[in-house]
């Protein structure tokens, strides 16, 4: 940026092949600062990044779902269709759940690579909900 600051102006704009170097070096200065996150550089995403992120937000709450379709009845007072339509029911909020935070994956920029955000994102998942359950504990204690 130092160097680029102390050029002859006046050469430049006098010469073509100059002046297009020099705006396609202020361009690509333009970008990489439009593009970071602090000094983290992110990355514009592609279809196959918002596929990995839109997998790896909505994964822990799809098998969840798939959990709760096959689990097995606790309260066996119920009818047999109320207890099915509580299992289905629970499937599809659990469903949903995991579609809106595959939602809110895929908005998350992507910083250094998309593996970042493929793991972060599920132990975040998982970590969150820990941290209150500890800290409830410790709060009643």
């Amino acid at each position: 940026m130092e160097k680029v600051s102390k050029l002859d102006i006046e050469l430049i704009e006098n010469n073509h092949l100059l002046k297009e170097e020099y705006e396609s070096i202020l361009a690509e200065i333009h970008n990489a600062q439009d593009k970071s996150i602090g000094t983290m550089t992110t990355q514009v995403n592609n279809s196959n990044d918002n596929v990995l992120k839109f997998i790896s937000g909505g994964i822990l709450f799809w098998i969840i779902s798939l959990v709760m379709l096959f689990q097995k009845d606790k309260d066996m007072t119920q009818k047999r269709s109320k207890r099915l339509f509580n299992r289905i029911a629970a499937m599809v909020i659990c469903a949903l759940i995991g579609w809106g935070l595959a939602a809110v994956a895929t908005r998350i920029p992507t910083i250094g690579s998309v593996w970042t955000n493929v793991v972060i994102f599920p132990c975040l998942q998982l970590a969150i909900p820990l941290l209150i359950m500890y800290s409830s504990k410790s709060v009643k204690s």
